[in-house]
């Protein structure tokens, strides 16, 4: 467990990287945060789980408006911020995403969902930026790396990606001190 001479500590990545996600409201009514409070306890604690998502990236970096404007290289909307298709690199972490609007622009940061079924999504973050070419195609480095068992029909998405998660119970903090009349919920 010591680090090495040079002051190098090695280290071992032995299972998929997870999303720790934390959400707070601002103070809102009794009625706003009762309504909350009931969402949290239908989760079950850590039985049902939700999709989270970090509001802060609901769109790519670069498109604060919105891309609902956008054109996909060939044609077609791009307002569902779907990629056609995707590929990855024998690492598996570059990732290549096609249909996309020609010249779309990868910021670091941004964060890609893959979706298959109703219950299955899996969350990247851009660790490079990348332009789209003129036929729509990005490529650049994310984290965590997409796993093999990520399904091929999973569909790309760059707009409100999200993942499933589960709730720490034990995390939840209530604060009605304002004698129940306003509250937040974190």
């Amino acid at each position: 467990d010591a680090p090495e001479a040079g002051g190098w500590e090695p280290g071992v990545e032995s299972a998929a990287e997870r999303w720790v996600g934390e959400w707070a409201t601002a103070t809102k009514s009794r009625a706003t945060i009762e309504g909350v409070a009931a969402w949290i306890d239908s989760l079950k604690g850590r039985v049902n789980p939700f999709y989270g998502r970090d509001p802060r990236r609901a769109l790519p970096i670069a498109y604060p408006g919105g891309i609902a404007s956008l054109t996909r290289a060939g044609g077609g909307s791009f307002a569902t911020g779907e990629a056609t298709s995707w590929s990855v690199d024998t690492g598996r972490s570059v990732l290549t995403l096609n249909g996309l609007p020609a010249g779309f622009v990868v910021s670091i940061g941004d964060q890609i969902s893959f979706a298959w079924s109703t219950s299955k999504r899996f969350l990247v973050k851009a660790l490079e930026g990348a332009t789209a070419n003129g036929s729509g195609v990005a490529a650049f480095t994310v984290t965590p790396a997409l796993p093999g068992w990520l399904s091929g029909s999973a569909v790309a998405r760059v707009k409100d990606p999200d993942c499933l998660m589960i709730l720490d119970p034990a995390s939840v903090q209530i604060d009605d001190s304002n004698f129940g009349k306003t509250g937040a919920i974190s």
